[in-house]
Order: C-alpha cells, then sequence, then structure tokens
C-alpha cells in the first residue's frame, strides 16, 4: 500500500485503468463523482503536489474531471499545464496529415477500429478486432521510419499510437518535479499499460515508488501493485478523509 502522501511525497496518476476503469471505447469511459472531489480535496492538502499524466489530449481529460481543473500532461508528456495556468506545448507537426489519411483509409473497412486523432498524435484502438494489431503497427512503423527520428510508435493496452518523439511520460514527471509544489518531494507515480513504463523508471531515479494497477504478467519497473482502479479510488479517498 503507498505510503501517506502527507510524508513528503508528491502523486502522479495515469487516467484510464488507473483513475478510472478501462472502456471498450475512450468516450466510454465514467469518472465517478467522488473521484472528483476526492481528488480536488487531496490536491488542496497537499499544495499542489499532484498531477495527471495521460496519453488523452488536455481538452479530452480536462471534460473527463470538469469542473476540476489540475496540473496535466498530455499526450504522454507532449502537452503540460501547469498548476498557473503556464501550457507547454510541442508544435504540431503536419506531416502527420498524411498519415491520418492513410489509416483513415486503412480502417474503412473495419468499422469496429477506432482511429483517435490526438493534434500532436494518432493512435489505433484494436480492442474489438487485435487481429488487425500487426497491419496497424507496421504501417505506423512505416510512417516512424520515414520521418528522421521525429515521431515514435508508443504501444499500450489494445491501442497502437505515434506520438512526438520528444514527448514521455518521464519527461512529463522531470518538468512537474522542478515546479514549486513538488520541490523537496519524493514521487510516487500510479499507471497501468507499458505507457507508465517511462514514468515509473523516472520517479525510481528521484528515490520515489512505482505502482502498477491491474494484474499483469508483463515485466514492470513497478516495485509495487494495486489490484485495479477501484483500489486506486479507494485509496485516494481515505487519504483524503484522512487529512480533510
Amino acid at each position: 500500500m503507498p505510503p501517506d502522501p502527507a510524508d513528503g511525497w508528491g502523486l502522479f496518476f495515469d487516467i484510464d485503468g488507473t483513475l478510472i476503469d478501462i472502456a471498450p471505447t475512450p468516450d466510454g469511459v465514467t469518472v465517478p463523482p467522488r473521484l472528483k472531489d476526492d481528488l480536488a480535496q487531496l490536491y488542496a492538502r497537499m499544495g499542489g503536489a499532484l498531477a495527471l499524466v495521460t496519453g488523452r489530449a488536455l481538452p479530452d481529460a480536462d471534460r473527463l474531471f470538469a469542473p476540476l481543473t489540475l496540473p496535466i500532461a498530455g499526450l504522454h508528456g507532449a502537452d503540460i499545464r501547469f498548476a498557473d495556468g503556464r501550457l507547454c506545448e510541442i508544435a504540431r507537426d503536419p506531416a502527420l496529415d498524411r498519415l491520418r489519411h492513410d489509416l483513415r483509409e486503412l480502417l474503412a473497412p473495419y468499422p469496429d477500429l477506432i482511429l483517435e486523432d490526438k493534434g500532436a498524435g494518432i493512435g489505433v484502438h484494436f480492442r474489438s478486432n487485435p487481429g488487425m494489431k500487426e497491419q496497424i503497427v507496421t504501417r505506423l512503423e512505416q510512417f516512424v521510419a520515414a520521418q528522421d527520428g521525429r515521431f515514435a510508435v508508443q504501444h499500450g493496452l489494445m491501442v497502437a499510437e505515434v506520438r512526438p518523439a520528444a514527448a514521455s511520460k518521464a519527461h512529463a514527471v522531470e518538468r512537474f518535479l522542478a515546479e514549486p509544489a513538488f520541490l523537496g518531494r519524493k514521487p510516487i507515480a500510479f499507471g497501468d499499460d507499458l505507457t507508465d513504463e517511462s514514468m515509473f523508471a523516472a520517479v525510481r531515479r528521484h528515490g520515489g515508488m512505482a505502482i502498477r494497477v491491474g494484474r499483469h504478467g508483463r515485466p514492470t519497473a513497478a516495485e509495487f501493485a494495486m489490484p485495479d482502479a477501484a483500489s486506486v479510488r479507494d485509496w485516494i479517498g481515505t487519504v483524503a478523509a484522512r487529512h480533510g
């Protein structure tokens, strides 16, 4: 179980599969109302040493948690909004226009596949048609190989996407740890997916703690585990109430 975050820790949470339960589609998730209240209370009690780190675009994540607004890194760290409202964004590369066109053509015969356009990146969800994974990943890798190192393929649970090569959840954690609210604190990171492994490695480099959510058989940089997103929400609620 994670320590009491009041004892000099800072918190980083992935969203899907960590704070909220996975749904068949990105738009199908549900955010329990109590979670918003508990996060708001915990954020205040920790003096702002709490941030969300997600593969979702910032407007999408804000929509989920409205009216609550938290420091957040979106698109795997490509876009970061700090506590004071400052926004750091990686420029949108026009090369993605061609990939969008190619992927729409590829996916047209498969309405069960979901193309998620994130602006600075593009993802394809194949949960409902896992047999298409190899073909999708091959197309993304071909695009990335032709772009002189500007992009990378990011693998996740039933999703593959292209993101800016300079973006990572580790980069986002490093940026947040330099912010006033996090100075002098050790980081705790919660995540459930392959996309969270760089974040886990980053917090451990800073003497922090990495916690993987869910029951997965693959190797991980996390030292500890929690069974599911519901257990994370329960922990947040318990700690928020303790310091309320």
